[in-house]
């Protein structure tokens, strides 16, 4: 390892370390390109979009999910998307982004989101905002998400929907 300065300052109290090959952390840069992959060489999955439903509330012109408030057949149970949580560590440590349709309208989204957690993962979740109430909100802070991310778009039947819903 070589120290080196800034040359604004020659006193330099912040000074970097660098490697032989000159990476800020220290570290070579093969070290940080093979965590990157699976035993295999196949690159670590890094985020999964999970559409735990295709429900909603809403009906945007935007969204592909064709929502109706109803759960669709083939959805999974909890017992199978628990199944599928076990899978994702396979993976890598994927960061999951519970989504939709309205992922709020899977009752069992908090459930699976806290075991998802349990299992060292991280979770988002990616509602529409419009169930949000302080319960809700409540649920989401319990089952420990990481972050929630709010779209800024107010839905408007005229602009965002194809029909009154």
């Amino acid at each position: 390892m070589t120290k080196t300065h800034d040359s604004m300052n020659g006193n330099c109290p912040a000074a970097r370390t660098h490697s032989p090959s000159g990476h800020p952390s220290g570290h070579s840069g093969m070290m940080e390109h093979a965590s990157r992959t699976l035993p295999d060489g196949t690159p670590k999955c890094r985020l999964i979009a999970w559409e735990v439903t295709r429900s909603c509330n809403l009906a945007c012109k935007h969204c592909r999910a064709e929502a109706h408030p109803e759960p669709y057949p083939g959805e999974l149970s909890t017992a199978e998307a628990k199944a599928l949580i076990d899978t994702f560590p396979q993976v890598g440590s994927p960061i999951i982004i519970f989504t939709g349709g309205e992922p709020t309208m899977r009752e069992d989204v908090y459930e699976l989101a806290a075991y998802a957690r349990d299992r060292g993962l991280r979770c988002v979740m990616s509602p529409n905002g419009t169930r949000i109430t302080p319960e809700v909100a409540q649920k989401i802070r319990d089952a420990d998400f990481n972050a929630a991310q709010f779209p800024l778009t107010k839905p408007t039947p005229p602009a965002m929907t194809n029909s009154a819903a």
